[in-house]
C-alpha cells in the first residue's frame, strides 16, 4: 500500500484519471515490465489523497466504499481508495497544448507523435474529449473519462475513432496504433 497525494490539473477540482494511472505506471510497472492487457478504470471522482492497494499483498485492507479505481494487467492488479484527506497540491496543464497537436477527421482525431511532456494518457483524455466535444458540444455536459483497456501502451502517435453512445451517459471510442486497434476508451458525463 501506498499514500498517493497526487495533484490537481490546472483547474479541475477533481484528479484526473490520467494522474493516478500516470502515477501507478511510474511507481509499480516502467522500468520492472512491459505491461499488457491493459484495464484502468474509475469508479467516481474525487479530490482527496488515495491509497493504492495491491490486490495480491493487501487484499483484506481494502475500505470498499473508498474505491475510486482500478489497474490490472497481465502482471498486477491494483485498487485505488481515497482517504477523507484533500489534494491540495495543483499543477499547471494546458490542454490546448495537447489538442493543437491533434486532427480532427469526421468522428476520428489523430494524435501527433510529436506532442512531448505529455503522457499517453493525458494525450488520450485531452484528445477523445476534444473529438467528443466537436462532435457533440456540451449537449451532453461535462465530458469524464472512465476506462481504458488495452493491448499494450502506444509508442508516438496515435487515433481515436469514436464509435457509439450508450445510454446517453457514456461514450464509447477505439484506440489506434498504425491503423491496427490497440484499445477502447470510455468517457461518462457530468450534468454541468
Amino acid at each position: 500500500m501506498k499514500t498517493v497525494g497526487l495533484h490537481l490539473l490546472g483547474d479541475r477540482d477533481y484528479l484526473q484519471g490520467a494522474t493516478i494511472f500516470d502515477y501507478i505506471m511510474n511507481t509499480y510497472v516502467t522500468g520492472k515490465y512491459v505491461p499488457e492487457g491493459i484495464d484502468f478504470s474509475i469508479k467516481k471522482i474525487t479530490n482527496k489523497i488515495c491509497l493504492v492497494f495491491s490486490i495480491a499483498e493487501n487484499s483484506g485492507n481494502l475500505v470498499h466504499g473508498r474505491v475510486i479505481g482500478e489497474y490490472k494487467d497481465n502482471v498486477n492488479h491494483y485498487i485505488v481508495c481515497e482517504t477523507d484527506e484533500m489534494v491540495t497540491e495543483r499543477v499547471p496543464y494546458d490542454e490546448g497544448e495537447i489538442t493543437r497537436g491533434c486532427r480532427i477527421y469526421e468522428d476520428s482525431i489523430s494524435v501527433s507523435g510529436d506532442i512531448l511532456n505529455y503522457s499517453f494518457m493525458k494525450k488520450a483524455i485531452a484528445a477523445y474529449k476534444f473529438l467528443l466535444t466537436s462532435l457533440y458540444g456540451k449537449t451532453y455536459g461535462k465530458y469524464l473519462f472512465v476506462r481504458v483497456q488495452l493491448k499494450s501502451l502506444p509508442e508516438k502517435g496515435f487515433s481515436i475513432k469514436h464509435d457509439r453512445v450508450i445510454s446517453n451517459r457514456f461514450f464509447q471510442g477505439t484506440i489506434f496504433q498504425n491503423y491496427t486497434k490497440s484499445g477502447n476508451i470510455f468517457f461518462g458525463v457530468r450534468d454541468l
